[in-house]
């Protein structure tokens, strides 16, 4: 069929090699869109290596003139660019209870809510827990009701000082230890 294949062959090297080139990088800043908006045909989509990065290129219509001419409208429709990739806000602290409120709680409402304790000392008819964290320790004295259910009757802080925002930190730090915990 072909007397000499070196010319095909060649021709066809090239265009599988250049099938094969990559593409210069995507712009990465909205300047860098819109310039490449005006190179690319109407209605078409840019993409960028920046996912946040999305414009849509001006769209102008042609009118044709009665003389035979071509009239461009200024129609032109566009997404607003985002140039930058919002954080997600921080965390909201983690809920405590007010320290006041916990006398009166019983077994399974401590456990719910803090977990196992990390040290538990039996005298009966009284209890002794002890929460630990790294800065501070919660201790709950619970005593039997009567019932055979122990409840919070009085509750001590150690390695805090005595505001009500250092012992609401201290309380948080335990229910936190326990969230990691319980992730873990």
């Amino acid at each position: 069929m072909f007397r000499n294949p070196l010319p095909f062959l060649v021709l066809s090297g090239a265009v599988i090699v250049s099938g094969c080139a990559t593409q210069a990088p995507a712009p990465e800043t909205a300047e860098a869109v819109e310039s490449a908006g005006s190179a690319k045909q109407p209605g078409q989509h840019i993409e960028t290596q920046n996912s946040s990065l999305v414009a849509d290129v001006p769209v102008e219509p042609e009118v044709p003139e009665a003389g035979g001419g071509v009239q461009t409208g200024g129609v032109s429709a566009s997404v607003p660019i985002k140039s930058e990739v919002t954080e997600a806000p921080p965390p909201a602290p983690t809920p405590v209870p007010a320290p006041a409120s916990l006398v009166g709680k019983d077994v399974s409402g401590l456990r719910l809510l803090f977990g196992n304790p990390s040290f538990v000392r039996v005298d009966e008819p009284a209890q002794l827990w002890r929460y630990a964290t790294e800065g501070c320790a919660l201790y709950l004295f619970l005593y039997d009701d009567g019932t055979d259910a122990y409840h919070v009757s009085h509750l001590e802080f150690r390695g805090t000082g005595r505001s009500l925002e250092e012992k609401e930190a201290c309380l948080r730090s335990v229910i936190t230890a326990r969230q990691e915990n319980t992730a873990s």
